[in-house]
């Protein structure tokens, strides 16, 4: 059964323009090697460089949504779930506190305080407590989300990622964030960038992120699905539940 519908949702629909756009270039490809094909009549090989460094970015685009959807979406199960602070797994206490600390690490002694009261109150009041919204989510990775990134956030949440060998272990989310942040920043221009890999190894890789994409939303649905996010919220009259402390 699928939990985080949404993410998925969002991981198909990126998926299916990559490999729109992948397509055309294929055909692109064939047309050149075909007899009696009218060559003046294709893209020149720089503006097919443009096309497939843009892929290198398409992928980056769905990595970060992707993910940004996956915690978001966790955290709406936690907020729609009706648990407490306590009743929150402790990676995800941690996950949701670390993005509250980003806003105040400079601010003054005064915002510093209304957290620390903030934080005793939601730990021993049962007071509704603060969740981050997507923008919030998305500012944490700046544009620089590789798999070693995901991993720590992961990994803080408690959530393991079992992924096939196919996948790489999602070693190819660093060449896409390289490419983004190259072309962000000016060291490298498109076709300078894909004048390197060819109209396969970039179908090969987007098979390969989109794999890997899709196991990190399998282990985030398999926590939710076991009750290992949040406790589950107590029908009137029961037995108070164990607080997860993972």
């Amino acid at each position: 059964m699928s939990i985080l519908v949404q993410t998925r949702e969002l991981l198909e629909t990126r998926y299916v323009e990559l490999n729109k756009f992948l397509e055309h270039l294929s055909h692109l490809d064939m047309a050149r090697f075909e007899t009696g094909h009218n060559t003046q009549t294709l893209p020149s090989s720089e503006v097919t460089a443009v096309m497939k460094a843009t892929v290198l970015i398409m992928n980056y685009s769905a990595v970060e949504a992707t993910i940004v959807e996956v915690i978001d979406e966790v955290f709406s199960f936690v907020r729609n779930s009706g648990v407490t602070f306590r009743g929150i797994s402790q990676g995800v206490r941690k996950q949701l506190l670390s993005y509250k600390l980003r806003h105040i690490r400079s601010s003054g002694v005064g915002t510093i305080e209304s957290f620390v009261d903030d934080t005793l109150r939601w730990a021993l009041e049962d007071a509704d407590f603060w969740l981050p919204d997507k923008s919030t989510i998305r500012d944490s990775f700046l544009g620089n989300l590789d798999a070693r990134k995901i991993r720590l956030v992961t990994d803080q949440m408690g959530v393991t990622v079992l992924a096939s060998k196919r996948t790489r272990n999602g070693s190819d989310l660093k060449e896409v964030k390289d490419s983004r942040n190259y072309l962000a920043h000016g060291y490298k221009s498109f076709v300078d960038l894909g004048q390197l890999k060819t109209t396969r190894e970039l179908q090969d890789q987007t098979n390969r992120i989109a794999e890997y994409l899709l196991a990190i939303i399998r282990a985030f649905e398999k926590e939710l699905r076991e009750g290992r996010v949040c406790a589950l919220p107590q029908s009137p009259g029961s037995s108070p539940g164990s607080i997860l402390a993972r």
